[in-house]
Formats: structure tokens, sequence, C-alpha cells
């Protein structure tokens, strides 16, 4: 189906599977990895797709700490280059995250600075602060 037609795949995909799929991410947040490769296997493999998918996803989940797991979880399958779009679009979701009271949502956060890093560690350097004591006891 994605082959024949991408777009209406990725049309059809968010208009009628999303929602149920939110439900189960409520329900139980453990089975979003399984979810969200599938999620991507309906997905074309585009910046722009990958984008209305990311933002639609934060429209339709009402919580932040499932959006930022299943950001956690996305990002592992996000097989096409981080563009900058994609890149702001985790790194300042990561950011909020960071600041929440919940350690799940602080500990995904930190997985996604961590893989973001890979790519470009310089915007994340400023959110770490000062750790100079790390290498005074080098």
């Amino acid at each position: 189906m994605l082959n024949i037609d991408p777009q209406s795949t990725e049309l059809f995909f968010l208009e009628y599977a999303l929602q149920p799929l939110q439900k189960i991410f409520e329900a139980n947040i453990l089975k979003c990895n399984e979810l969200i490769y599938l999620l991507y296997c309906y997905i074309p493999n585009t910046t722009n797709s990958h984008m209305r998918v990311l933002e639609m996803m934060k429209t339709k989940l009402k919580s932040f700490e499932i959006y930022i797991y299943c950001l956690s979880t996305i990002i592992l399958y996000e097989n096409i280059q981080l563009d900058s779009n994609i890149y702001n679009l985790y790194f300042s979701n990561a950011k909020i995250g960071l600041l929440s009271t919940s350690p799940f949502t602080r500990t995904k956060a930190l997985s996604i600075l961590s893989i973001l890093s890979k790519k470009n560690f310089t915007p994340i350097l400023p959110i770490l602060g000062n750790n100079s004591f790390i290498y005074e006891e080098l």
C-alpha cells in the first residue's frame, strides 16, 4: 500500500489509525515500542511526512509524558537524515521534558538528547551546564 500510493497511505493512517493507537498508548505505555514500529511502516520515508506524523501525535496524545516516550522510541526508527526541522522538533521537546517533575519523562528526554548528540552535540552543551567537576577528577 505504501509503495503504490504513499500520500494516501499516510493520510489514511493519520485519519483512521492514529486515534485507536493513541488510546492504546494511554492505556499501556509499554506497548509503545511495537506500535511505533508499526506506525512508521505506514509513513513515507520523507522529512515532511515524518514532521506531519510527529505534529499530529503531539495534538492527539493528551499526555506530554506519553508523547516524550513515543518520541524517544520514534527517534530510534528515524532512518532518514535528521534535517534541521526534525532535529529542532526533537530537541525542543526534549528540553521541555527535562523540566518535567516526572523522572520517567526526564529519562526519556535525556535518551532523545543522547541520540541527537550523535548528529550535532553543540546545541546540547548549554543544557548540560558547567560540568567541569567531572574533568577535575580525571
